[in-house]
């Protein structure tokens, strides 16, 4: 039988702060997240912007850190702040599951391994270097953290891969095989290897002025981010057994691949609109029942072009259209880590109903039909969509509602 799946510990370590309610007054007050590369490598690239995280904050012994790709120890100190959130309840290890994406890994480690393999007469590297990069590192050493031996999900794709892995420990729950699932997403390419190749691909904006610009009608490219975000899933009543805090549900998830190409979107979006209309009938919802669309629209041409023209024809003779917000405007983009920070962001805007408008001005592709909230809107609402799209072709959307 299915099972309601409840939201009840949120955690966030992004460019913006860290924690759901110090990102949403950072959000309101239209604090800045971008900085300027300033490593000396970085002299003779296009790209200037990035948004770093300011502050990690893990409680772990130093030895244990030396071991772990910041990418880990982003993914773990989120998990800490989710699951201190939700009470760190008793729970059977059992019953205990763990789903935490990254698109890449660490390659940061490689990236160092390979610099000081070159420098070295002998052919030794640090042991540790393939735990470290692998890309289930981040949802083994949380799973070991978290002595949760339930199941463990490492879903590797790309920007979509959060979403993936919240999808797999909501369908966990929702079959009964857990009670409880830690589910996110982490990234950390902020690094020569990370910004360069992204460069290489033109997916960086070479702009160094501007702020990212989804749905921008000048938009060049995307602002490379990093962070974590984690959720605590659980089971709806085992959470109102225990008398948790509850703060959302999942109430349906849908995803398709787009075939198409593996670093663009596909232009007429038919398969992006599919895993929309799979979310909705899951959810059980009409299109009039969603107040807010959290859009995946990174800054690029064709992809923000391609989700515009998506939302337009789902919502376009809708009397009470969605609200769009694109929060890669104001974090850049965080990979496999965005789809759990912005679904989070997207819940705080349920929760206190208002989108925050942007932290920076700029003209609007007349394809964003729908309205969108480049000043602050009010939200009449309690239900959003989230869209997560990654390269490979993975199309990926939750629809969630605040308590």
């Amino acid at each position: 039988m299915d099972s309601a799946v409840a939201i009840t510990g949120t955690g966030i370590i992004c460019p913006m702060g860290n924690g759901a309610s110090t990102v949403w007054g950072n959000w309101l007050d239209g604090t800045g997240a971008m900085d300027k590369l300033c490593e000396e490598w970085s002299a003779t690239l296009k790209t200037s912007l990035v948004a770093r995280c300011k502050h990690l904050p893990i409680e772990l012994e130093p030895h244990l850190l030396r071991r772990l790709d910041r990418y880990t120890q982003l993914a773990m100190a989120a998990t800490q702040q989710a699951w201190g959130e939700c009470g760190k309840p008793e729970i059977n290890p059992e019953r205990l599951g763990v789903a935490i994406s990254s698109g890449i890994g660490g390659l940061e480690t490689i990236h160092n391994g390979t610099v000081e393999l070159e420098q070295k007469k002998i052919l030794r590297v640090n042991p540790y270097i393939l735990p470290m990069a692998m890309p289930n590192s981040a949802a083994g050493q949380i799973s070991i953290m978290m002595n949760a031996s339930g199941d463990i999900s490492a879903p590797n794709s790309a920007c979509a891969g959060g979403a993936e892995a919240i999808t797999i420990g909501a369908q966990w729950i929702n079959e009964g095989h857990v009670d409880m699932a830690i589910a996110g997403g982490c990234e950390a390419l902020i690094n020569k290897l990370g910004v360069c190749a992204f460069e290489a691909l033109g997916a960086l904006s070479p702009d160094s002025t501007n702020q990212p610009q989804p749905f921008g009608l000048n938009r060049n490219g995307f602002v490379l981010g990093e962070g974590a975000g984690a959720l605590v899933l659980e089971n709806g009543q085992h959470a109102i057994d225990r008398g948790a805090c509850i703060l959302g549900w999942i109430l349906g998830w849908g995803s398709s691949a787009d075939a198409y190409h593996l670093v663009a979107s596909r232009p007429d979006g038919v398969n992006a609109k599919r895993a929309i209309e799979k979310a909705m009938r899951k959810a059980g919802l009409e299109l009039e029942d969603i107040s807010l669309i959290k859009a995946h629209a990174t800054g690029t041409k064709a992809g923000d072009l391609a989700e515009a023209r998506v939302l337009s024809e789902i919502w376009g003779n809708v009397s009470n259209k969605p609200t769009v917000i694109a929060p890669k405007s104001e974090i850049g983009h965080c990979i496999s880590a965005s789809g759990p920070i912005e679904l989070i962001m997207a819940l705080s805007c349920l929760k206190q109903g208002v989108a925050p408008g942007l932290s920076h001005d700029y003209e609007l592709d007349p394809m964003m039909t729908l309205p969108f909230a480049a000043k602050s809107r009010a939200i009449n609402g309690s239900v959003g969509l989230c869209n997560s799209f990654g390269f490979g072709g993975k199309n990926q959307v939750l629809i969630i509602k605040s308590a």
